[in-house]
């Protein structure tokens, strides 16, 4: 199973709220981010510190300043923003009560005990290729169709 923790989960909004202002090139400040995303402003400013350090976003000072992704939104992957916020980590786990399995046979135990971890070795690998090529932009326009249709199902057409 795929994990990802509130830092990740908040990084990967604010970036989707600066991707959806990329084309306005004008700072969004952490209150509006924080505003529309309905994020803590403090641990959002903790996460956007993150951010600037792994070189995703870039930061001006001043009454207009704010945030600006600093690549493009199809330049910048998912694998991206959990690499900056999480770090290198294995993206899958097998609960530990699987992986040691229950058989009294030690040739057994170790003989699947290496066949899971071959297979955990795997699915994390597609999981991080996967990562690597959904985009900021992609994302985005994934949400803009959720939003289209959740306003045509509640009889609101965008025009």
């Amino acid at each position: 199973m795929l994990r990802v923790n509130s830092k990740v989960t908040y990084g990967y909004w604010a970036l989707i709220d600066l991707a959806e202002h990329y084309s306005r090139k004008k700072p969004v400040s952490i209150k509006e981010i924080a505003g529309r995303r309905g994020l803590p402003e403090k641990y959002l400013l903790h996460v956007m510190l993150k951010l600037k350090t792994a070189g995703l976003v870039e930061s001006r000072r001043g009454n207009v300043g704010g945030y600006l992704l600093a690549h493009p939104p199809e330049e910048v992957t998912l694998y991206d923003i959990i690499k900056a916020l999480d770090g290198e980590r294995e993206l899958y786990r097998i609960p530990e009560n699987v992986q040691s399995g229950t058989s009294r046979d030690s040739a057994v135990e170790v003989s699947s005990g290496q066949s899971l971890q071959l297979i955990k070795d795997e699915i994390d690998a597609s999981i991080r290729q996967s990562l690597r090529e959904w985009t900021l932009k992609r994302a985005c326009e994934v949400e803009e169709r959720l939003r289209g249709a959740q306003s045509a199902e509640q009889g609101f057409y965008q025009i």
